[in-house]
């Protein structure tokens, strides 16, 4: 069988290749961007409680769990991964806070990689767009502080959560999923209640098998032992919150100021800009549901539209 010479191989012209890529050029430069707007950032000084996660991370194993209960009043996980990362790069700022950066756009990768095959490679783009130019994921993404993991991990417990009733004989779906669960909850205090709140989704949205359901409530017990040393901690620092840390979010959030707080400009000042963001991402949450609500229960997905083609063909 004669094979063409290099020369001879018909060539794509750059307008046919970016139609048939347009979803990942897309996907790309919405990654980009969200990077960009944190690297802006990444160069801010440490803040008094970001120094207080240092210190813990530097701290003997025994001190860094004291300091991460007790000061942090947070689970030990994330000080663990910051001693790691220190360990590896050292004390500068920009690395220290590269950690939370990397967390931040990972989660943006992650939200179009969950939304895409199962919403449309439209609403996968829109929902990482969303996040991309979060002003207060940005902040976040760029503070060292759990918060930027913890995101990152919730939006990968949807995604996998998702993968596994596609296909509930796969273990490895529901094994990453488990994994996921027990960093989330220990990575933040509000871990055990989000992850409850996922498998509420997952099991609302999707008809599952009892043995499915079965095997998810036992597996869970791997989870509960896994968490089991912190829980008391947990549930002891849940009724002793200092009260400086609720200081400033003592008044009430003023009527107007709800709606931008939906918004992608949520944490500035109320603007046309805010009201508008907060608006339609109301809307788009809106038409979401009222969609899943009409298709969900009677759709039947295949394996290949569950694996991507990612291309504006919906």
């Amino acid at each position: 069988m004669a094979v063409a010479k290099p020369s001879e191989r018909p060539r794509r012209e750059p307008a046919e290749f970016l139609r048939q890529h347009q979803a990942w050029i897309a996907f790309a430069v919405v990654v980009a961007l969200a990077a960009g707007l944190r690297i802006l950032r990444v160069g801010e000084g440490l803040w008094f409680e970001e120094v207080l996660w240092v210190r813990s991370a530097t701290s003997s194993l025994r001190g860094a769990i004291t300091l991460s209960g007790l000061t942090h009043a947070h689970p030990p996980l994330y000080v663990f991964l910051l001693k790691i990362w220190i360990w590896v790069g050292g004390h500068a700022d920009i690395w220290l806070r590269l950690s939370s950066l990397l967390c931040g756009v990972a989660a943006v990768a992650v939200v179009y990689l969950w939304a895409a095959p199962r919403f449309g490679v439209f609403a996968g783009l829109i929902g990482s767009l969303y996040l991309a130019v979060s002003t207060f994921h940005v902040h976040y993404s760029v503070e060292l502080r759990p918060q930027a993991l913890m995101v990152l991990l919730v939006v990968s417990l949807v995604w996998m959560v998702d993968r596994w009733l596609d296909a509930p004989d796969c273990k490895v779906f529901l094994g990453v999923a488990l994994f996921l669960e027990v960093a989330l909850v220990l990575t933040h205090p509000q871990g055990l209640f989000i992850a409850a709140a996922v498998a509420l989704y997952g099991f609302a949205v999707r008809p599952v098998r009892p043995q499915h359901l079965v095997a998810w409530t036992v597996t869970h017990f791997v989870v509960i032992a896994a968490v089991s040393w912190w829980l008391p901690l947990m549930l002891l620092q849940r009724g002793h919150v200092p009260a400086a840390a609720f200081r400033g979010s003592e008044s009430a959030l003023p009527p107007g100021q709800w709606v931008t707080t939906f918004g992608p400009a949520a944490a500035h000042a109320s603007s046309i800009w805010a009201w508008c963001g907060g608006i339609l991402a109301l809307t788009a949450a809106a038409v979401g549901l009222y969609r899943a609500w009409r298709g969900w229960p009677g759709r039947e997905t295949s394996s290949e539209e569950v694996r991507l083609p990612l291309v504006f063909t919906r």
